[in-house]
């Protein structure tokens, strides 16, 4: 049964007299993306804000106003940021992982060591982001025809007006929530990477979708529970995060260590892969040391 009170109880309890050090791993990643950004030019750190604050439908002519060189520093940024993204993605999870492990302090320098594991991180970002690609290019594909052969019909049968100018609306909420249907079943692909260090990546994703099945609905209400830490970060321009990430990390950890825990009792798993698995990266872990 998922029960997000007891893993949200759980992780204050994990977090309780050890939350400088959780702290200071996301100051440390908000200070690294702010170093990153700093080679930009004043003239395109105010365009990224203004395209992202910007319409969906005015986007592309605000990119297209930018020079060939403005545009290749851009997309060189994106890049970069994308694959620190990868990186402090696995690093946390590896940090606050062994935090649900023992009720003792986790140094810092644990959360640094998970750096040695970057090419892992990255392939683990790349497969799944690949596949999110994918489903959304298939299905954006999939409704714009449909949509066109409905178009036709009201055509030819006389019909016009009002549905025909809804139609960009039903395309956008159409791939929108497939999307984060899929984002669901990955979600928690970049823990399960983290856990088993060993295990092959397409193989974290597939547990991911296995151990979700059934439970999608669960993990959104989960994150909506969250809402008001969501707007508090906006508000507070992330300095909450401080304390919201350490939050929601080590509770979607423990909602992963319970589904994976289900998923094994009810023979949906081999038990005996996670465990062999375990006792690898244990090993790993020892021989590190």
């Amino acid at each position: 049964m998922f029960d997000r009170f007891k893993y949200k109880d759980f992780a204050r309890r994990q977090l309780k007299s050890r939350l400088i050090i959780p702290s200071l791993i996301i100051l440390s990643i908000v200070v690294l993306n702010f170093l990153i950004a700093l080679p930009l030019p004043k003239s395109l750190l105010s365009f990224v804000e203004k395209f992202m604050n910007a319409p969906a439908d005015e986007r592309i002519s605000l990119f297209n106003l930018l020079s060939k060189t403005d545009k290749l520093s851009l997309l060189i940024f994106y890049i970069v940021m994308l694959i620190v993204h990868f990186v402090t993605e696995f690093t946390q999870n590896a940090y606050f992982i062994k935090m649900t492990r023992t009720p003792e302090n986790i140094p810092f320098k644990e959360f640094l060591f998970a750096f040695k594991k970057t090419p892992r991180a990255l392939i683990t970002g790349l497969w799944m982001y690949l596949w999110v690609f994918i489903w959304s290019f298939l299905i954006t594909l999939g409704l714009i025809v449909a949509a066109f052969a409905v178009s036709v019909l009201l055509k030819f049968t006389g019909i016009t007006g009002g549905f025909i100018t809804i139609i960009p609306l039903i395309i956008f909420f159409g791939v929108l929530i497939p999307m984060i249907y899929k984002l669901l079943q990955y979600s928690f692909t970049f823990i399960i990477a983290a856990e088993f260090q060993k295990m092959r990546i397409r193989r974290c994703l597939q547990l991911s979708i296995i151990i979700t099945k059934g439970h999608i609905k669960d993990l959104f209400i989960l994150y909506l529970s969250f809402i008001l830490w969501f707007i508090a970060s906006f508000f507070t321009r992330g300095i909450i995060d401080m304390i919201f990430k350490p939050y929601l990390k080590l509770t979607l950890i423990n909602a992963c260590h319970a589904l994976i825990m289900e998923a094994c009792e009810a023979g949906i798993i081999n038990s005996e892969e996670v465990q062999n698995e375990i006792q690898i990266q244990s090993a790993s872990e020892t021989d590190s040391e």
